[in-house]
């Protein structure tokens, strides 16, 4: 008899004799239960059920999976399905009633071909008033199930707020979405639209050897609110340019945060490639992060400051010298480091 046209080779996926961690002590031949499917999570290398390094430090004893925390200005989280074993198998989910899934029951077939990305979000009219967390509870007909657990944190911005807000833990503004744009003598702020990485790029007009004193020129603001506080990260995305105005003058601007006093930024470092290998260059000369500046198109100036307290803030750009193109501005209030990374970065945030 020959075998079907389409039929799958003889391959198992599954050794049913691997027993998974049952603890202390161990009881001989009390094997853990096989899985058919696999469940992944964002920003996480693990996958469940199982239990391995990359689910918990230990490798052994895992708690539940749990999702990144989320908030009313925040993004949906998502919970890949997929197959690991030979057989198809159905999935059904459960969750607390103000915990949206879609899809919320389906079918995996052995070979892949409907492995399905779970999106999870927080309908926040429901949310009961003390609740921290919910659940995701997978159950599928290999007779395996998995909990993930679903952290919420309820905080608000003031109704009459007008700006952008935290949300995931960080604040992205596009450099085009500025609540002013003020001009001196005559030179202003002009947006490039599709200029750089995502949306546009600013830049101070007309273009001449002129240099402003910090603080005296035309300038861009941006209004924020954070649910908190401390030490952060401030990333201004800036266009790949050079010190071009001549010897011994750099690309400058002025940055302020709130009501402290601006202070001079000269985001291109002044070190050339050549010196690195102890060969004297002028100021001007390709610097010696160029290389990297270009493969991602875009100079990121890491700015450290102290929000001293939550709420209300402001971050006021002045331009100094023409060359410096504005991208992004992005606040990383903790979100962004604890999520996985992308090449673009995380979406603009809301802008109430």
């Amino acid at each position: 008899m020959e075998p079907e046209k389409d039929s799958l080779p003889p391959i198992s996926w599954v050794n049913p004799n691997k027993p998974a961690y049952q603890g202390i002590p161990v009881t001989e031949l009390e094997y853990g239960q096989v899985s058919y499917v696999r469940l992944t999570m964002e920003g996480s290398l693990g996958s469940w059920p199982g239990a391995t390094k990359y689910n918990c430090p230990l490798g052994e004893h895992c708690g539940l999976p749990t999702l990144q925390p989320m908030d009313r200005y925040g993004r949906s989280r998502w919970i890949d399905i997929g197959s690991s074993g030979p057989k198809d198998v159905h999935f059904d989910i459960t969750t607390d009633d103000w915990i949206t899934v879609e899809p919320r029951h389906g079918h995996i077939k052995r070979d892949a071909s409907t492995d399905a990305r779970i999106r999870v979000s927080v309908n926040w009219d429901k949310v009961p008033a003390d609740a921290t967390e919910g659940k995701v509870h997978f159950s599928v007909t290999d007779d395996s199930e998995q909990t993930f657990v679903v952290p919420i944190n309820q905080y608000t911005a003031p109704d009459d707020y007008t700006g952008f807000v935290q949300g995931d833990g960080y604040i992205v503004m596009e450099a085009g979405s500025f609540s002013s744009n003020t001009t001196a003598d005559k030179y202003a702020f002009i947006e490039m639209d599709n200029y750089g990485r995502t949306r546009s790029g600013i830049e101070m007009f007309p273009m001449t050897a002129q240099n402003f004193t910090v603080g005296t020129g035309p300038s861009l603001s941006y209004e924020f609110f954070t649910h908190s506080s401390g030490d952060v990260n401030i990333t201004l995305h800036i266009g790949p340019s050079l010190n071009f105005l001549g010897n011994n003058k750099t690309l400058a601007f002025g940055f302020q945060l709130d009501e402290a006093e601006p202070a001079i930024i000269r985001p291109v470092p002044t070190l050339g490639i050549n010196e690195v290998y102890h060969i004297p260059t002028a100021v001007g000369a390709v610097p010696y992060d160029w290389y990297d500046v270009v493969e991602d198109e875009v100079r990121k100036v890491v700015i450290p400051v102290n929000l001293k307290e939550k709420g209300e803030h402001s971050i006021t750009l002045y331009g100094m010298t023409t060359g410096v193109i504005f991208e992004r501005i992005v606040v990383d209030l903790g979100g962004i480091k604890a999520r996985s990374g992308s090449y673009l970065g995380p979406p603009e945030s809301v802008r109430l």
